[in-house]
């Protein structure tokens, strides 16, 4: 029987924001066999950095990731009893 990558699992996913304001989105991730094993441990990066695979997330990823950061913000803001002006 031949094993085959059946996908991948994300063990972590990092959004991080830079001096100048940019995104940086980091994961690792695993690929998955048909028999539901690990095959290989990845990271990957939305910036160049050594030793990492590379991607260009889509306009779709990129706007939920913002939205989502805006609303942790947000709720974080409220915990803390802070509120905009």
């Amino acid at each position: 029987m031949a094993i085959t990558i059946r996908g991948i699992r994300i063990t972590s996913l990092t959004v991080a924001r830079s001096d100048d304001g940019a995104d940086k989105i980091t994961a690792d991730y695993q690929l998955i066999s048909s028999l539901d094993k690990v095959l290989a441990k990845e990271s990957l990066s939305s910036k160049q950095s050594y030793g990492e695979n590379v991607f260009t997330p889509s306009p779709q990823t990129t706007k939920a990731l913002a939205d989502a950061v805006a609303l942790y913000k947000a709720d974080v803001e409220t915990s803390l009893g802070i509120t905009a002006e």
